[in-house]
């Protein structure tokens, strides 16, 4: 018994070395993934400054070059002046137009936005309206087939009165004949009565 404890007991503590072993290793591949990610971001970003940097050096190379093309043939200080002063009016001026494009833009694109809207608002009042009329038509549907029954119902009052008239006439008249019978009858019997006696 006490070997098969020692055994299981050793058996246990070299599965734990094991797994700590391996959650060892997992956490330094983990460890050495994320350094190898860092330096990689780290290097794009390097890259990306370096590119931006030489961007920067040929734009301030082209507008060195403009400047000179510019300049180029300038006699004096004065006419050196008058070229940046002509420079800066066409900057100028390209930024007006520019402007004015994107405000010709803005306004089109609002007019079309207004259409959409106008057309979105008259369908939805072109709906109401026939829901309206179709409401309207169901409602005088209605008010006729209310009206066919009451009509209906006074004419069925008015023949129930008249049968009850007539009812009544007869019975009256049924009445009167009863006691006409009877009284003739009464005087059958009175007669008889008296040519007996």
């Amino acid at each position: 018994m006490k070997t098969a404890a020692a055994k299981s007991a050793a058996s246990r503590r070299e599965k734990s070395k094991a797994t700590k072993k391996r959650e060892r290793e997992d956490a330094e591949d983990e460890e050495r993934v994320k350094k190898a990610k860092a330096q990689e971001e780290q290097q794009q970003r390097d890259d990306k400054k370096v590119r931006l940097a030489e961007e920067k050096a040929r734009l301030a190379e082209g507008k060195a070059r403009e400047m000179e093309k510019a300049l180029a043939g300038v006699a004096s200080a004065a006419d050196a002046k008058h070229a940046v002063e002509n420079t800066e009016k066409k900057i100028e001026q390209a930024v007006l137009l520019r402007e004015h494009e994107m405000k010709v833009e803005a306004a089109e694109a609002e007019r079309e936005r207004s259409a959409e809207v106008a057309e979105e608002l008259r369908q939805q009042l072109q709906k109401q309206v026939e829901q309206q009329l179709q409401l309207t038509a169901e409602s005088a549907e209605e008010r006729g087939r209310r009206l066919g029954r009451e009509q209906h119902l006074d004419l069925q009052i008015k023949k129930d009165d008249k049968h009850e008239e007539t009812m009544k006439g007869a019975f009256a008249a049924n009445s009167e004949l009863a006691n006409d019978a009877m009284n003739k009858q009464s005087a059958q019997l009175a007669l008889m009565f008296n040519m007996y006696s």
